[in-house]
């Protein structure tokens, strides 16, 4: 009952706390999605393109891929990570042995970590150094993520130590509600756009479609208003959480 957790809880229920096991799981975890998110993004364009690897110094790597139709992750580049739970933060190193498969050492234990779940699946099963494990991923936002590990919610970051560390000089982004935006939930390409400028618009309205991995999506404003301004045309590539379409 109510009571009852209040008087178990006199000072609300903040969860468990994991052990250092649990917690490795965790932080593995986070390294492999993040990873996995980020060589995915290198697909949407079908052109050669590169992304930066940042050395312990913070130098960088740049490695090169393929066109889509041929890419294939690089193998066994190593990465240095800066991974904040909470107030915590800890440092790993990942090098990749497949897309599915990564080893982290993390809290001073090297581990073999793979999934096979789908990025855009919310329930991610992962088997860490053979043991397997069910981590739920309730919200992605850049380089943010919330994930769920033993019943208990946790606010996760991943950078690289080279953004970790310069990421406090960037300029801080003015708050906007972000209601007068529709977004792209994920890096893709704009299939087509049904608004334009003074359009009514409800919550329900079918205002772009964007298209991911051969994958659709259609995207609604999610309340009602005007259209104020499309950034965005059919054939534009665009960037996870970048505006599409403003509201008044």
């Amino acid at each position: 009952s109510e009571e009852r957790l209040a008087e178990e809880y006199p000072e609300g229920f903040s969860g468990i706390q994991l052990t250092e096991r649990q917690e490795k799981e965790l932080l593995a975890t986070a390294c492999l999605l993040h990873l996995r998110r980020q060589w995915r993004a290198t697909q949407f364009q079908n052109i050669d393109r590169c992304f930066r690897s940042p050395t312990v110094s913070g130098a960088a790597l740049y490695l090169f891929s393929t066109p889509r139709d041929s890419f294939s992750p690089p193998l066994m580049s190593e990465y240095h990570l800066r991974i904040k739970v909470g107030d915590s933060v800890h440092e790993a190193t990942a090098r990749l042995n497949d897309f599915d498969e990564i080893l982290v050492t993390v809290l001073g234990e090297e581990l073999i970590v793979s999934s096979e779940s789908p990025l855009s699946s919310p329930l991610l099963e992962v088997n860490v150094s053979d043991v397997d494990v069910t981590i739920q991923c309730l919200e992605r936002v850049g380089h943010n993520y919330k994930l769920v590990h033993h019943g208990t919610a946790f606010d996760v970051s991943v950078l690289s130590v080279a953004e970790a560390e310069l990421i406090d000089y960037m300029p801080k982004k003015t708050e906007v509600e972000s209601f007068q935006f529709v977004k792209a939930p994920m890096p893709g390409k704009i299939v087509e756009v049904f608004v334009t400028e003074g359009k009514e618009v409800t919550s329900t309205t079918p205002v772009c479609i964007i298209e991911a991995m051969k994958a659709q999506t259609i995207l609604t404003p999610g309340c009602d208003g005007k259209v104020k301004k499309v950034f965005v045309e059919p054939g534009q590539f665009v960037q996870e959480d970048e505006n599409l379409i403003e509201l008044e």
